[in-house]
């Protein structure tokens, strides 16, 4: 039995990271070429936009699709009516949220920095009543472990963008592109999940349904929403304060930055989830897994975020251009603070929603919030680049906490939590060091790449010889 599981777990986890990496591989490709072709204040239109979307679709969701996710049924036909519930639910949130929405358009508009260009709010929110289509179908993919299946539905979603938005782009439709083209991908989505999927919505409703996973999905939705708070409330002071051009100068090298770890973190994170809800009753299995997957992560994000940092000028140059010379530190600073807060903090959420305690992660997340309110605020008065730093040195706040509540929930003591990471920031120190030596001895962009290729295969050098020394002493 444990070997099915076992067998099941490294199939999903092959195509899971097949699936995201060719889909989100085409996302900092877009993003390079947008950059190229599309105004800075334009691409902060766009960053104002998205966050209201995104803040809307966490009250679409309701944390259902974790509930369903997470939660053992007692036969399958509960497990479809649980799903119908979820999805009217969902349904029903996102008509009342749009119209809300569009009620209010010209004072929202106002509010986040669009001044008097509300259509372009209206018609971004549309994707606001397709995100029910998709959340419940793709629940029910992960939790069944059929990655495999999402694997032609995410290869052709994301090649959209670059049919959509990027020619639209070119005959100059600005922000329009990049709304039409997730408007595009967003249907498409909703198409493919529903014909695929072998589980068709029906029209069932049941309050005490509603209320069950409700109990559970209330604290989820609070801990998406501070999340979505901790993430999104930097664009929101600078939109307002400042303008959309600083925004699009803030804003852009930070997407791109969260599209190329995204490549990696979105492919293991589903994963993680569905592995943990399914081994929730065993808690030395959860953190096991868990310890498994964090190092798996570490050896992949740590390198990118050090060597991102340490070449965040040829970085800048070879995915946003030569106009972005403004971005460079925000850029290198950035993925350095992403990647440690990724693999120190960000993967513990999945933890506590799986063992069914997502209220331990929510009032982390609000003690990160408090810090990042009053840090940000205050630093935003001292100019952009003090901002950028107080702001990436405030993703680590919740690392020393995490491991103090792992250790009181799965009994894991702190110094086992710290040496998961030993054997990674090991390897990447020492690419590192050899970054900085290169660095500046090679001077141009293209003496800089070849430099970057050094230190990849110097740290997957260090890496292989380091893992064998250690097998070899262990069994020794």
């Amino acid at each position: 039995m444990e070997s099915n599981f076992n067998k099941k777990v490294l199939n999903a986890t092959k195509w899971s990271v097949i699936t995201e990496v060719i889909a989100k591989i085409v996302s900092p490709i877009v993003q390079m070429i947008l950059a190229r072709i599309i105004d800075k204040e334009a691409l902060g239109i766009v960053a104002i936009v998205t966050m209201v979307t995104s803040f809307s679709e966490i009250f679409v969701d309701a944390g259902f699709q974790k509930y369903i996710i997470q939660h053992d049924f007692k036969s399958e036909e509960e497990y479809s009516n649980y799903s119908n519930v979820a999805f009217w639910s969902n349904m029903i949130i996102a008509t009342i949220i749009y119209l809300i929405i569009f009620g209010a358009r010209h004072s929202v508009a106002k509010w986040i920095g669009l001044g008097d260009n509300p259509i372009v709010l209206v018609v971004a929110c549309i994707q606001i009543l397709i995100v029910p289509l998709t959340s419940v179908q793709m629940a029910r993919f992960r939790r069944n472990f059929k990655f495999d299946s999402l694997f032609v539905i995410r290869f052709i979603g994301s090649l959209i963008p670059l049919m959509v938005t990027v020619p639209l782009g070119f005959l100059g439709y600005r922000y329009w592109a990049m709304i039409i083209g997730s408007l595009c991908s967003a249907c498409y989505n909703a198409i493919a999940l529903t014909i695929k999927s072998d589980w068709k919505p029906r029209f069932y409703f049941d309050v005490e349904i509603l209320k069950s996973m409700f109990s559970y999905s209330m604290w989820t939705l609070l801990d998406q929403i501070v999340i979505w708070m901790t993430a999104w409330f930097d664009s929101f002071i600078i939109g307002v304060y400042l303008s959309p051009y600083q925004l699009g100068i803030y804003k852009t090298p930070v997407n791109m930055v969260t599209a190329l770890l995204g490549v990696f973190t979105s492919a293991l994170v589903p994963v993680i989830f569905s592995t943990l809800s399914r081994l929730q009753s065993d808690r030395k299995k959860v953190a096991d897994v868990f310890f498994r997957f964090q190092r798996m992560l570490s050896y992949i994000i740590l390198p990118l975020g050090v060597g991102g940092f340490i070449y965040r000028s040829t970085v800048t140059q070879i995915f946003l251009g030569k106009g972005w010379g403004e971005s460079e530190l925000i850029l290198g600073i950035t993925i350095l603070a992403i990647a440690i807060r990724t693999v120190c903090v960000g993967l513990y959420s999945e933890v506590w929603r799986s063992i069914g305690k997502p209220r331990i992660s929510m009032k982390l997340q609000i003690a990160d919030l408090v810090i990042l309110l009053v840090g940000s605020s205050i630093s935003l008065k001292y100019g952009m680049m003090i901002f950028v730093l107080v702001r990436s040195l405030l993703r680590f706040d919740l690392i020393i906490p995490e491991m103090i509540v792992m250790k009181k929930e799965l009994g894991v003591r702190i110094k086992d939590s710290i040496r998961n990471f030993t054997r990674p920031v090991i390897c990447t120190s020492i690419m590192g060091g050899g970054a900085i030596v290169l660095r500046s001895i090679f001077t141009g962009i293209y003496l800089n790449v070849f430099g970057i290729i050094i230190c990849i295969l110097l740290y997957f050098i260090v890496s292989v010889s380091y893992t064998h020394l250690r097998a070899h002493e262990t069994c020794a």
